[in-house]
């Protein structure tokens, strides 16, 4: 069948149609596409998380390297500390167990709710950069815990929100 030419419509049953030879194609026939996305994209998406990945790697190496370098710097002072250690002391003892807890646990435990918040904080902030957005959201802190398989143990906790 030639494209080129004009097809007559006739309405005798005499004449042959350009139809009469015409095969469905199955869709096992088509070739494998996506009809969203094309190959270039899809490489380019593949670039973009690749080179997310990577400065997430670099920023967070980079903060663990800051808070190494202040924590054998910087003399432990018992007077100031960003969580009340009254109230640390006061959920430890929530466990029935715990008796007695030494003076240096609670600001230990107070040094590791910091520096745990300011990582999570910073994973999230990546993901709200990554998003060409200046206000951190909720979103950002479950994929921040959805995507790091450190924090699976909060997957359970970020889907109640």
């Amino acid at each position: 069948m030639d494209l080129n030419h004009s097809i007559n419509f006739s309405s005798s049953s005499s004449t042959s149609s350009p139809f009469d030879d015409f095969i469905p194609l199955d869709s096992f026939m088509l070739p494998d596409c996506d009809p969203h996305l094309s190959t270039k994209e899809e490489e380019d998406d593949e670039a973009k998380r690749s080179s997310f990945t990577q400065l997430q790697k670099e920023n967070i190496d980079l903060f663990w390297n800051q808070q190494l370098f202040e924590i054998q710097n910087t003399p432990v002072r018992k007077t100031h500390h960003e969580f009340p250690i009254a109230r640390v002391k006061r959920i430890m003892k929530s466990d029935g167990k715990v008796k007695l807890i030494s003076s240096e646990t609670p600001i230990l435990f107070s040094k590791a709710c910091e520096l745990f918040i300011m990582e999570l904080t910073l994973r999230s902030w990546l993901h709200t950069e990554e998003s060409k957005r200046r206000t951190l959201q909720h979103c950002d802190i479950y994929r921040a815990i959805r995507n790091d398989q450190l924090l699976d143990f909060l997957v359970s906790i970020a889907n109640l929100f």
